[in-house]
């Protein structure tokens, strides 16, 4: 069969199925306009003067976390709108499949053919990884094994053209994630001849390939074990050159094996840490408080401390038993020749040197006394965030060490006990969960989040009786998953945490009835229970797969091994996410990465798991549907975050319903960070500790002085006036909608006046030129002038500055300088100003455009108004959008809710959609036509050059903002009809369609949310 006959063969398979993939992995099917490809190609290809759609220009593909862009984020946006796929790559391993199987069991679901030719060169693809692909059967896998084998090609047949990636990325995580890659995406249409070569150099291959199959693979495993085994002899550091370009899951594994009877030298963290630590000794300090995510080595950066500060008597104080035996392992085999004993139980080893108490047994007043205060020199507490309960109060009050160190994963406690004060806010070392995945501490994580079984037509939520979470769909429906989840390389080794005891029960049962190898352990079960399940875990020799638990393994347990970790209950807090995703964070030699299947039902708290995945702690809901759209782009190392789109709504839908504003939450965030500075906290330290938005203290109080008095519970110290200044700056200002309007407040807290040439030069340190209008505009906002009547009289009425042009002057006004006589409001507005000017700053990605605003930041019509400098506030009329053409520069925002609630009337459904990321078809008011002035306006938009401004928010369940996407181009009109309802009666009215071209395109992953 030739190559055209093939190809023929595989369009005749696409499905009509296909468009439903379309539909749901993507928004919709983007048609190739040749026109304007030719125009990209000649921009991206010869000069980038040349107009033209960037979305279709081609592109350098690299590995950069920090600006989101990751090569795996451009073969999944292809993979997820394909009609068909071949890839050519020389090596494919586990990990780089884990970080695309949820979007091929979408391929799969809706029969998307693909092939995936690799090659037995070098024995270096995993057989694992080629077993798991012939579990899609929608995929066929060749290799080639006559020598040489090395491209690394991406092919997706799309609606009307293909897209192509060529680079140097093979199917491998850290290719796709994390290494130096260079690969280049271009776009063709299906007669270019780029594509013709490209699929012709595949077919020639791919004809000369053998079939993929099991009994293949069976005798592929033996040279690739052979391989392993040669592997494991070889130098650590020519290891170390392989891993950049092989598989990291072999050489990763030899690594880990050579350096075992190495000398153990501490790690990058572990050094920073006893650096920082010996520091704090030298200036008289003798406590201090360590803050390290599990799995980055806290013990033996403990034990590397002590050595260091050579202390001869040391105390370890756990609340397990099986941490304390671990503990003591640890020290015997960092230091060679000591003494250790127990203080557990009835187990008294008083003449040793190191001692590792129980907390339980140490409080004891018998067991305490049993030493004198100044016994050891120093004392380590591991899982210190406990230290609030009186069994440690006592212990510690006790003791008199030379040097007091607390060991945490997580410091900021529920229960509102200030771990910090107790460390005298000693903290000379913090590495949270992101910063070890950057530091390459930890092991790699897939996460998946999927939708959770519907039973009788419902979703499992937090009221769901116990039949439905222990109901033979749902065990069918698990079952896939951790099957599809698995390493096939490696045996599983899992836990599976449940949020009741007789589910828990029930499930290892009905697991164990279809032959898995599980167990269950509850708060039932002795230590001595969990640490012989945990040993036979471990084991190689035991056939044990799962241990299912109920809250017992959220912290201080040890358990390496573990591949995969299954949550099947909701996720009631950011901490215990976290410390559960943490169990299966250790390196260890037997595995490459863990999978955490996460089953997301409709959950009331389902926010939390992007605030635990991304480690963003501010509370802001537009922050968390960021970070929770860009997918894994953001992710540092080879990690992964992979959620289907059912259970991605759900959490969409919790951050939506949750009202952060509660004071209960407000109170909490505002006391950790207190507790942790010592102090009372200002708006920009909560910026900078990365912790809660100040904004939503402004949310909840009118400002943040208002709350902190609240909370503090002090006396206001302002007067009326001085109040509702305060107030007005908080809510209009410091959000950050424009810098004019902060800047020049800020300028003229310290001096009366400022020449407004000065006052440009400053703004430009932003990049901001300052114009007429602007200034003519912040006049406005700056005075009563522009508000409503009922802002006028809640803000006071008050004129901040005044513009003297004959002067060239900007002065404050003599009731703003009377304010400014008050030294506790001026702290406040300065505080105020400070957190405004950072919120108003340009991020590195953000564009800013002439009329001040950001693409993709979020307005209200009433931000609208100030920015494009209107008169006064008429956001209340607004409405869909207002055509303003008696402004110099005639403008036109229109506002948009995408999803548009079921129950609105006739005459408000319209028809408003994105036909691509390039291109958006809106409705005028219903009973307009074309010749309507404010529609003929927009028709006639190259005569008049009015600024069509699109803002777009997904649903009314988002607030009052808009993401603004930029200026829309006219393209073309229809004089239509649509649907109004009169005195109860339907009736046909007319209406514009207007279709317009976006100037800028959406970026995709913002699309992708607005249409899912």
């Amino acid at each position: 069969m030739n190559t055209m006959q093939t190809s023929q063969k595989n369009e005749e398979n696409i499905s009509t199925k296909n468009v439903r993939l379309n539909c749901q992995c993507s928004s919709s099917k983007k048609m190739l306009n040749t026109a304007k490809l030719l125009e990209s190609l000649k921009s991206g290809f010869i000069s980038n003067g040349i107009s033209a759609d960037s979305t279709l220009s081609p592109s350098l593909l690299v590995n950069n976390y920090t600006q989101q862009q990751k090569i795996l984020s451009s073969l999944l946006d292809e993979l997820s709108t394909c009609e068909a796929f071949d890839f050519s790559v020389a090596f494919i391993n586990e990990s780089g499949l884990a970080c695309i199987l949820q979007t091929l069991e979408q391929l799969g679901e809706y029969n998307i053919p693909g092939r995936i030719l690799t090659t037995n060169y070098l024995n270096f693809t995993s057989p694992g990884a080629l077993s798991k692909l012939l579990e899609f059967p929608n995929i066929e896998v060749r290799a080639f094994t006559k020598g040489g084998f090395h491209p690394k090609g991406y092919i997706f047949r799309q609606s009307n053209y293909y897209s192509i990636i060529i680079g140097s990325a093979n199917l491998t995580a850290s290719a796709l994630n994390m290494n130096q890659e260079w690969s280049i995406k271009f776009l063709s249409c299906n007669d270019g001849q780029i594509v013709f070569s490209v699929r012709d150099e595949f077919e020639r291959v791919w004809a000369q390939a053998e079939k993929v199959t099991p009994d293949w693979i069976t005798d592929y495993s033996i040279d690739y074990n052979l391989k392993k085994t040669k592997l494991n002899s070889v130098s650590k550091e020519f290891a170390k050159e392989l891993e950049a370009e092989i598989s990291e899951e072999i050489v990763s594994k030899q690594i880990s094996e050579s350096v075992e009877d190495e000398e153990i030298v501490p790690n990058s963290m572990q050094q920073e840490a006893m650096n920082a630590i010996a520091e704090l000794r030298e200036k008289g300090k003798n406590k201090a408080l360590l803050i390290a995510a599990t799995g980055t080595g806290k013990t033996y950066l403990s034990i590397f401390d002590v050595i260091q500060s050579e202390a001869k008597k040391v105390l370890y104080i756990a609340h397990r038993d099986m941490i304390l035996e671990k503990s003591e392992k640890s020290f015997r085999t960092l230091i060679q020749n000591i003494s250790t004993g127990f203080l557990k139980g009835s187990q008294k080893d008083l003449s040793a040197d190191f001692i590792f108490a129980s907390i339980f047994t140490l409080a004891k007043d018998e067991n305490l006394r049993l030493f004198s205060p100044e016994h050891f020199d120093y004392i380590i507490i591991d899982e210190v965030h406990h230290a609030g309960a009186k069994s440690y109060q006592k212990v510690i009050n006790y003791f008199k060490p030379e040097f007091l160190l607390g060991l945490t994963a997580t410091p900021e406690r529920t229960d509102g006990f200030d771990i910090f004060s107790m460390f005298e806010n000693n903290i000379p070392y913090e590495i949270r969960l992101q910063k070890a995945l950057e530091e390459n501490l930890l092991c790699p994580f897939h996460y998946y989040g999927i939708s959770d079984i519907t039973v009788n037509g419902e979703l499992i939520d937090d009221k769901s009786d116990f039949s439905k979470l222990a109901s033979p769909e749902r065990l069918r429906h698990i079952e896939k998953a951790i099957k599809l989840y698995k390493s096939n390389d490696n045996p599983v080794k899992g836990l599976i945490f449940c949020s009741r005891t007789e589910e828990a029960k029930t499930l290892s049962q009905k697991l164990n009835e279809r032959g898995y190898r599980t167990t269950c352990l509850t708060g039932e079960n002795s230590d001595s229970e969990r640490e012989k399940t945990i040993e036979r875990l471990e084991s190689d020799s035991d056939p044990l797969q799962y241990i299912i638990s109920v809250d017992i393994f959220n912290e201080g347990v040890d358990i390496p091994c573990i591949n995969q970790i299954v949550m099947l209950r909701p996720t009631q807090s950011a901490i215990i996410f976290t410390q559960q995703l943490g169990r299966g964070l250790r390196k260890s030699s037997n595995k490459q990465f863990v999978s955490v299947i996460d089953f997301i039902g409709n959950y009331e708290n389902n926010f939390f798991i992007p605030i635990a995945l991304y480690g963003d702690n501010s509370y802001n809901k537009d922050n968390i549907r960021r970070a929770l759209s860009s997918g894994s782009a953001g992710l540092p190392g080879c990690s992964t975050i992979q959620i289907n789109e059912v259970a991605r709504q759900k959490i969409f839908d919790s951050i939506n319903q949750t009202s952060f504003k509660q004071l209960k939450l407000l109170s909490g965030e505002y006391k950790k960070l207190k507790n942790r500075l010592v102090r009372i906290p200002s708006m920009m330290d909560f910026v900078e500790n990365g912790f809660i938005d100040p904004l939503l203290f402004i949310d909840y109080s009118g400002s943040y002085y208002s709350f902190k008095c609240k909370i503090e519970k002090k006396e206001i110290a302002l007067n009326a006036k001085e109040m509702c200044s305060l107030q007005f700056i908080s809510l209009e200002f410091a959000r950050g909608i424009r810098m004019h309007e902060i800047l020049i407040l800020k300028l003229l807290l310290e001096k009366k006046s400022i020449i407004i040439e000065d006052f440009a030069e400053k703004l430009s340190v932003y990049g901001i030129k300052l114009n007429e209008k602007d200034l003519n505009g912040i006049g406005k906002t700056l005075s009563p002038d522009f508000y409503t009547q009922n802002d006028k009289k809640k803000y006071g009425n008050i004129t901040y500055i005044k513009i003297d042009k004959e002067k060239n002057m900007i002065c404050r006004t003599d009731e703003f300088s009377a304010l400014l006589e008050n030294s506790i409001y001026k702290t406040e507005l300065s505080d105020c100003l400070e957190y405004a000017i950072k919120r108003a700053g340009l991020k590195s990605n953000e564009i800013r455009y002439d009329d001040n605003l950001v693409l993709y930041r979020k307005y209200t019509r009433k931000d609208i108004c100030k920015l494009l400098n209107w008169k006064s506030d008429c956001s209340s009329t607004i409405y869909g959008y207002k055509t303003e053409l008696s402004y110099e520069t005639p403008t036109c925002p229109i506002f948009v809710t995408y999803n548009k609630k079921s129950n609105i009337s006739e005459s408000t459904k319209y028809d408003d959609v994105f036909i691509d990321n390039s291109h958006f078809s809106w409705m005028s008011r219903s009973r307009r036509t074309s010749t309507t002035e404010e529609v003929s306006a927009l028709i006639n938009q190259s005569k008049n050059h009015i600024k069509a401004m699109l803002f777009v928010k997904k649903s009314d369940d988002e607030g009052s903002d808009f993401y603004y996407l930029g200026n829309m181009i006219y393209n073309s009109f229809e004089d239509t009809k649509m649907n109004s309802e009169k005195d109860g009666k339907i009736e046909k009215v007319p209406v514009v369609n207007i279709q317009f071209r976006m100037k800028n395109p959406v970026p995709q992953q913002l699309y992708n949310y607005l249409e899912s």
